[in-house]
């Protein structure tokens, strides 16, 4: 459809974030959600609705330490909503993520979905693009469960991708171009 080429704000899909007492969310009810939803199902069908409390948030992003934030989540029996957000925010939007790493950095790339390796080569700097010659790739999952590039590597989870290879999201990659450049 012409009009999502332009890429005006209210033709963008919507996710609504409905933020409730933090005592409602832990209780996981409010009087309004139910009517909010009827609303949404009615105006907006197939969006998408996430009660939240942006009080529970702040208390647990207070908390000092990564135990703390665990022990505050098994107390309060109801998960952060923010990755939830978050992932509902980039699939709604037609958006993933690619990682970049260097000897003292990991940068995050936003793209859209379903572009190449060359394209997503261009969002970091247009000469990747043009220069491009393959793509080394190894997605995050596999990193997280084996631990370190090599082990991922060792089993066969790191490969090499030319221009044409579809980008998923969460790859980890490191870009060779042809002008003797690369971006890891």
């Amino acid at each position: 459809m012409y009009l999502n080429t332009l890429q005006l704000l209210t033709a963008k899909p919507v996710v609504y974030l409905v933020n409730i007492t933090e005592k409602n969310f832990m209780k996981q009810q409010n009087k309004w959600l139910k009517p909010i939803n009827q609303w949404v199902k009615k105006n907006d069908p197939g969006a998408l609705v996430i009660p939240f409390s942006v009080r529970f948030e702040e208390t647990l992003a207070s908390q000092p330490t990564p135990d703390a934030k665990k022990a505050f989540l098994a107390e309060a029996k109801v998960p952060s909503m923010l990755s939830r957000i978050i992932t509902s925010g980039y699939k709604t939007l037609g958006l993933q993520r690619y990682f970049t790493t260097g000897a003292d950095e990991v940068a995050a790339w936003t793209i859209k979905t379903g572009l190449n390796a060359r394209q997503a080569a261009g969002i970091i700097h247009t000469d990747f693009e043009k220069t491009f010659v393959k793509a080394e790739i190894y997605n995050y999952v596999d990193f997280k469960e084996l631990g370190t590039e090599s082990a991922v590597a060792s089993a066969g989870k790191k490969r090499s991708r030319g221009a044409d290879y579809i980008m998923v999201d969460g790859d980890i990659v490191f870009f060779q171009t042809g002008a003797g450049r690369a971006k890891k």
